[in-house]
């Protein structure tokens, strides 16, 4: 059952990069969160931190 969770969380992942990558510019930036939202508030997981260390 762990092993279907984690093709489901990668088909979101790649799914939502697909999508940004057709739309461009900014949709890539806004399918990226629709992602990471889906990941967070379907899948539970925790997000991570925030780049700070550029």
């Amino acid at each position: 059952m762990e092993i279907l969770v984690v093709i489901l969380q990668a088909c979101v992942v790649l799914g939502a990069i697909v999508m940004g990558v057709r739309t461009g510019g900014i949709g890539l930036g806004l399918w990226g969160v629709v992602g990471t939202a889906i990941l967070v508030f379907i899948f539970r997981l925790p997000p991570g931190s925030p780049p700070v260390d550029a």
